[in-house]
This record gives structure tokens, sequence and C-alpha cells, in this order.
């Protein structure tokens, strides 16, 4: 696997991402001192268009919170 992809699969393997979420996340909404992950939008391909958007459940907006 490339070293470009592993953590992403990572990421998708252990939080559950989808890939939209994964596709729109940014090294800003890693917290690792907090071991976080905020999604903040998700990205989808609809009618041959892009459309990036709020993630598909509340649940999606604090991944692996600790407190």
């Amino acid at each position: 696997m490339s070293p470009r992809f592993r953590f992403m699969i990572w990421l998708a393997g252990w939080l559950g991402l989808r890939f939209g979420e994964l596709a729109e996340l940014r090294r800003k909404a890693i917290f690792v001192d907090r071991m976080q992950v905020r999604v903040h939008r998700g990205v989808v391909r609809a009618d041959g268009q892009v459309i990036i958007s709020d993630p598909k459940s509340e649940a999606g907006l604090d991944l692996n919170e600790t407190g």
C-alpha cells in the first residue's frame, strides 16, 4: 500500500468513516493529544456534480471523543 494512503485506510477501518468524510477531512480536524477526530463535512458525487455538505448523522460530528 502506498504510504500516502496508509493513515486514510487506518482511519476508515478503526473509526468507521465513510469515503466522503475521509475525502473532506483536514489536518486541523485531527487532535492527537485528545485522541479525537472531528468530522465537519463530507463529499458525494450525484448526477455528475460534486456536493460538499454536512455529515450524514449527528454522530459523525464527534468520533472517538474521550471527553
